[in-house]
């Protein structure tokens, strides 16, 4: 991996981009032509694309030609034309096998005379998972206290038919047809409860 410095601003020092390995997100560092300097290891495993097939190439022509790419290229030339500009963009990577949501930061920098721009990639597709997980859980807690809402009411129901069942059964003589009618009634309170 070439060994590149890269300044942070005029007034901080440089640091090691193999620094940038370390980091969460996705990083590639293109020159004014879209050239891809650096390729950091996490932007490997977001893209499915090993540093070596990329370092030199075109990421906007050879890299990442697709649509959804080609919509920030004009940003990016613009981007390039005032240092320290900033743009963000979503994105829905169908990466075969395995589609991804991606956020994507493009910012302009210069280093020794040379217009260059970093892009910071962040997957939010484990973010978004996690999300609809969250929210899945909370509309079952929902639906669980709606459930219990109803056990509840039908409980109360059960308990006035029951107590007025047990009552008939005392003023009823056993054996009586009424009295038979009663005791299916309370089996039934029983059941439901």
């Amino acid at each position: 991996m070439a060994q590149l410095n890269l300044p942070i601003s005029q007034d901080e020092p440089e640091i090691d981009f193999a620094t940038l390995d370390l980091l969460p997100y996705g990083i590639v560092v293109v020159d004014e032509a879209g050239t891809v300097l650096y390729y950091n290891a996490r932007e490997e495993q977001i893209a499915g694309r090993r540093r070596e097939d990329v370092l030199g190439r075109n990421f906007f022509s050879e890299i990442a030609p697709c649509s959804q790419v080609q919509e920030f290229y004009g940003r990016f030339k613009e981007t390039m034309h005032r240092a320290g500009l900033v743009a963000d963009f979503h994105f829905h990577f169908p990466f075969p096998g395995r589609p991804r949501e991606v956020e994507i930061t493009l910012t302009s920098f210069q280093k020794d005379g040379a217009n260059l721009c970093l892009i910071s990639v962040s997957d939010v597709t484990e973010k978004d998972v996690l999300r609809e997980h969250l929210m899945r859980g909370e509309r079952l807690r929902e639906v669980g206290e709606v459930a219990a809402g109803v056990a509840h009411n039908f409980n109360n129901i059960l308990t006035v038919i029951r107590g007025n069942a047990e009552l008939l059964m005392t003023l009823l003589p056993e054996g009586d047809f009424a009295h038979q009618r009663v005791e299916k009634i309370l089996q039934a309170a029983e059941d439901g409860e």
